[in-house]
């Protein structure tokens, strides 16, 4: 008879559990492998770097930043001192040459007028009675002599006669002197009374009034501007500081175009008329002052506004254009595939020929730093600039 199992009897005996870390083992040898053979890859594929040669123009252009001023501008004060009665203009009118800007109570001046005027009426009488004691003591002279020369008149009584009429004489010049001297018055007065009318010198434009009516004008040796007129505005001045490492190249006549912040979308266009001699005094590096003759027909630039300009000394057409930084790339010595050591002396562009970069020898003709056009690199041509093995 067979006895039934017992709870002991049907326990399990499980072997002894491992540790499962070879997974990682092998993960890592794996990706090791990978990255080997991912080297080789790379150490037997050379890459190169390359643009092409390209047929174009190349404009080389010199930047400039400055302002837009009016051609002339002028400060106008006033050369008397007095009570300013009228100011007929506006800023921002359009005035006209001779255009009265304001007027000075004329009454004071009118007044130093009618003294002078009487003071000339006053020296003629002089000279006119001067004139006829100088015709009478002459004529006593005279008759005096002739009476001495027949014995009736004595010596001294010829010579107290041509004494008076020395001293007649004498008296007319200083009269006809201090007429004269009335007379420069008079003009003076009338000069000073013409002042009190203030007027433009100028066809133009009031860019600033600084004065308003009823208020007191002193004249001074230095004398304070009332008006700033500016010419027309159709024209405007832009003059642009020429850093000293390209003044040189700046010349009259050539072309430029500048932008203004106001028409961010517009690209405005300007002539040189010419650079100065000396630097800018006030500026913090050495420039130069570029004065450019700007078209202002429609009237939507300002004097003041700030503007950049670049400036065209150089322009190149229909020429083959590299990259400037491919006349400074020189491949590796001792490299591997298509590393070749450049033999050629001066100007030298290598171009990728069959996987490899053979140097060129070019000519330069001018660059704007970006782009260089050189003679001796046929257009299409892939030329390196960086890369290889």
């Amino acid at each position: 008879m067979v006895s039934e199992p017992t709870r002991e009897d049907l326990t399990v005996v499980r072997p002894p559990r491992r540790r499962r870390w070879w997974w990682l083992v092998a993960a890592v040898a794996l990706g090791a492998t990978g990255l080997w053979l991912l080297g080789r890859g790379e150490e037997e594929t050379s890459s190169w770097d390359t643009r092409t040669a390209t047929r174009g123009d190349l404009i080389t252009t010199v930047t400039a930043v400055g302002t837009l001023q009016p051609r002339t501008t002028v400060e106008i004060g006033s050369a008397q001192s007095g009570t300013l009665l009228r100011v007929p203009v506006a800023q921002n009118e359009v005035v006209h040459a001779g255009q009265v800007l304001a007027e000075l109570d004329p009454e004071p001046f009118e007044a130093a007028a009618a003294q002078a005027r009487a003071s000339v009426a006053s020296s003629r009488a002089q000279v006119e009675r001067a004139r006829v004691t100088r015709d009478a003591t002459r004529d006593t002279a005279n008759r005096t002599e002739r009476l001495q020369a027949q014995g009736v008149a004595s010596e001294d009584e010829l010579r107290s006669a041509v004494l008076a009429a020395d001293q007649a004489r004498a008296d007319l010049t200083a009269a006809q002197a201090q007429l004269a001297q009335a007379e420069a018055s008079l003009a003076k007065a009338l000069d000073d009374l013409g002042d009190t009318t203030i007027t433009t010198p100028i066809d133009g434009v009031v860019l600033h009034r600084y004065v308003e009516p009823g208020q007191t004008v002193v004249s001074a040796m230095t004398a304070t501007a009332l008006f700033e007129v500016a010419s027309d505005l159709g024209t405007l001045e832009f003059e642009a500081g020429v850093d000293e490492a390209d003044v040189g190249r700046v010349t009259a006549g050539q072309r430029a175009t500048f932008t203004v912040a106001a028409w961010p979308d517009r690209v405005f266009e300007a002539d040189v008329e010419g650079v100065d001699l000396a630097p800018d005094p006030d500026a913090s590096v050495v420039t130069y002052a570029a004065t450019l003759r700007v078209d202002n027909a429609d009237l939507v630039l300002r004097p003041g506004m700030t503007a950049t300009a670049e400036i065209v000394v150089d322009e190149l057409h229909d020429v083959v254009t590299v990259p400037a930084l491919a006349l400074r790339w020189r491949p590796k010595t001792g490299g591997g595939p298509g590393s070749h050591a450049a033999v050629l002396e001066g100007d030298v562009v290598h171009v990728l020929q069959e996987d490899a970069a053979e140097a060129v020898q070019v000519r330069i003709l001018g660059t704007d730093g970006v782009s260089t056009a050189v003679e001796g690199v046929p257009d299409g041509s892939s030329v390196v600039l960086g890369g290889g093995a």
